[in-house]
């Protein structure tokens, strides 16, 4: 191909470059320190323009970097402008040398023979994308089997739909349901957040690069027999698999490991069942994964933790919401006054006036700069213990400071930094939550051989009933959504909670809170409008009442 001579900022001339590599929109980045991570590179090119993907060259044994890597660009401008930006410039510490990369070798894909085959490599495809619909999903064989066992009971017993005179697919979404929150206990023992793991909340989490989510595994799982699978393309530092055998979490070393064993393992068949594999989101575990200890460093361990003493309580509990101040006290004179009594406080947050830009006359303002910096009358003191703050509320109740008499109590919040928009968004979050929460639920995506009696039974075994409602259509089937109405706004929530998860004849219910309308006329109102246009509803509405009125 045609050479091409470079020369970068600093003056070094590049040797000729093949057309290929200039096209290729890959850099080959070398005398790199062995503990650069493919993090650390994303965001360093990353200035440059959009980085595809970074490869760190590591060693089969040490599992420490070779000292070179590969940086792929979306284009090969933004290859090249990174290239001549940063060759030659110091990296932790480390002169980096760049070149121009030939394109990554393309393997030659083997065009499927089968409609079996094409439907496993899409799928094997489209596994790597991040776009993911549930990271809690159960197969429906695996909650059979645990809901059986752990009822001491057959799966051809369970599933009998004349058993007890309940339905079928209830029980076994009455299962999945308790099967969940049995998974999301163990989870959060192994500390695992469950909150990365939700479904429902609409947050598109970054995704991990070495640890993945194991799905669609078989109740006859073996823990030992699945880490070994995963150990034959690199080292795996820790397997969680929780009892009921619904999910595994598998974290990987390095990076290259985890996409080798996603690459080789998704859809690949298992006891007969094809895994689903995801990746993690970023976060999920609380905690770095540890090495094993042997007996005596773990007795060792647990002695000294024991020596240990340290106030692991909230925050919450050690702070106090002091009122009544004078504007004049500051933080200083607070923190002394318990701290003269011999309490150990932490911190003290004293609010302050700011001043009000909403001011348009002189007098107003005035008054405004004059109070700005001044307290509000109240202050948030945290303790070094929750013993301290329960000791300082029962003896420095009524206690005077500056000519005013103080009133502590505890406190629903920590004396951590707040911004104004903070407080905007928690106080938003507040009133949209007691706003939405009702004690009537609207659930989605029912399937259409679900009767209203199963919708009763599911429900009724986690929350207490009021009513149900299945609108039909003209042919007497329902229309694929129910109405649940619960005895109370708790109750629905507690619903909401437990069935967020479940499926019923293997369609996933979609809950959500519905709108309590106040009476028949608002809702006549509200399906007017959608019809006819609000102007032609008002006027409906107006004719309606007029005549209510004329016939009392």
């Amino acid at each position: 191909g045609q050479r091409i001579q470079k020369k970068s900022k600093s003056g070094r001339v590049f040797p000729d470059e093949d057309s290929s590599a200039a096209s290729s929109g890959r850099l080959f980045v070398r005398n790199l320190l062995f503990s650069v991570e493919e993090t650390d590179l994303a965001n360093l090119f990353g200035k440059y323009g959009t980085v595809l993907e970074v490869h760190v060259s590591v060693d089969k044994d040490t599992k420490q970097g070779k000292g070179y890597a590969c940086v792929q660009f979306q284009s090969p401008a933004e290859a090249v402008a990174a290239r001549d930006a940063l060759d030659e410039s110091i990296f932790q510490g480390r002169l980096m040398h760049i070149l121009l990369a030939k394109p990554k070798p393309v393997v030659e894909r083997i065009v499927p023979a089968n409609h079996k085959e094409k439907t496993k490599t899409r799928n094997k495809e489209m596994s790597m994308q991040e776009k993911v619909w549930n990271s809690l999903f159960m197969r429906q064989d695996t909650v059979a089997a645990a809901a059986a066992q752990k009822l001491g009971v057959s799966k051809n017993e369970l599933l009998t739909s004349d058993l007890e005179g309940s339905s079928a697919a209830v029980r076994l979404a009455m299962s999945e349901t308790s099967l969940i929150q049995e998974t999301k206990k163990f989870l959060e023992d192994e500390g695992i957040s469950i909150e990365a793991l939700d479904p429902s909340r609409k947050v598109q989490r970054q995704r991990s690069d070495t640890i993945i989510l194991v799905k669609n595994i078989p109740f006859e799982t073996d823990v030992s027999e699945l880490e070994e699978m995963f150990q034959k393309y690199g080292t795996v530092l820790r397997v969680v698999v929780p009892p009921t055998k619904t999910i595994a979490i598998i974290e990987f070393s390095v990076p290259s490991d985890a996409r080798s064993a996603f690459r080789h393992l998704a859809f690949h068949s298992y006891k007969h069942i094809p895994l689903l594999l995801e990746w993690a989101p970023v976060g999920i575990f609380s905690k770095a994964a540890k090495p094993k200890k042997s007996a005596e460093e773990t007795q060792q361990a647990n002695e000294d933790s024991m020596a240990v003493e340290e106030d692991l309580s909230p925050a919450d509990s050690r702070t106090l919401f002091v009122k009544n101040m004078a504007f004049t006290t500051d933080s200083a004179a607070l923190k002394n006054l318990f701290a003269n009594k011999r309490y150990n406080v932490r911190s003290v947050k004293v609010p302050q006036k700011k001043i009000l830009e909403s001011a348009k006359d002189t007098k107003s303002k005035k008054a405004a700069v004059e109070q700005a910096g001044t307290g509000m009358g109240y202050a948030f003191v945290e303790f070094a213990t929750a013993e301290d703050s329960e000791r300082a509320l029962r003896e420095c109740q009524n206690i005077e400071l500056d000519g005013r008499t103080l009133t502590l109590q505890r406190s629903q919040r920590s004396t951590g930094p707040t911004t104004e928009s903070d407080s905007k968004k928690n106080v938003n979050k507040r009133f949209a939550d007691q706003t939405a929460k009702s004690a009537k639920l609207m659930i989605r995506n029912i399937a259409f051989e679900t009767t209203k009696k199963e919708i009763r039974e599911l429900f009724s075994s986690v929350a207490e009933l009021k009513s149900i409602r299945l609108p039909k259509k003209f042919d007497g089937t329902h229309r694929g959504f129910a109405f649940v109405e619960c005895s109370s706004k708790k109750e629905a929530e507690k619903a909401m909670e437990l069935l967020a998860n479940t499926h019923l004849y293997g369609r996933h219910l979609v809950i959500e809170y519905a709108k309590e309308e106040e009476n028949v006329e608002e809702m006549r109102h509200k399906i007017a409008s959608q019809l006819f246009g609000t102007q032609i509803a008002n006027k409906r509405r107006k004719v309606t009442s007029q005549t209510e009125n004329e016939n009392e």
